[in-house]
């Protein structure tokens, strides 16, 4: 692999790297995780760079390679769960996600993105809105968007 990383001209974060980070994290810590991205990694909290406005997947070791090899992601276009709500008095992020699952079960959101949106997405912290994408992988949903009138402006502010 660094081999191959060397002769492409891409960075890597190996095992033997300065940086040792945790894959979801490192993109975000880095300022390299930027809107409109699409990322795949071999992990499945990659959807964590969801919060960032990015396309995130987490993919198997054979379809990373295929995609590293083409430059190319083949998907289907994925089915939307449009999540709204507002925070009440000790309600968190993580509450947003629990009442999705009593609404759908734990196996609604397999092969969905999540799309979180409404009042209660504007007012999330950052770390917030990477909680909700990591526990969209725990619901089964392939990833999630966040669909924020008026409130983009927090994730753009955290790429700056």
């Amino acid at each position: 692999m660094e081999q191959n990383a060397r002769e492409s001209d891409l960075k890597l974060f190996g095992h033997a790297g300065s940086v040792q980070r945790i894959l979801h994290v490192v993109g975000s810590e880095l300022g390299i995780t930027l809107p409109r991205m699409t990322i795949s990694g071999g992990d499945s909290k990659e959807c964590t760079y969801g919060a960032f406005g990015t396309k995130p997947s987490g993919v198997a070791a054979s379809e990373l390679a295929r995609i590293i090899a083409t430059q190319t992601m083949w998907q289907k276009t994925p089915k939307q769960m449009p999540t709204n709500g507002r925070l009440g008095l000790d309600v968190s992020a993580k509450d947003l996600v629990l009442a999705d699952l009593r609404k759908t079960g734990s196996d609604g959101s397999i092969g969905l993105f999540i799309e979180f949106a409404g009042s209660a997405i504007r007012v999330l912290l950052m770390e917030q809105l990477m909680r909700l994408c990591n526990l969209a992988m725990e619901a089964g949903a392939r990833g999630c968007i966040f669909f924020c009138a008026g409130g983009e402006d927090i994730r753009l502010s955290c790429c700056r």
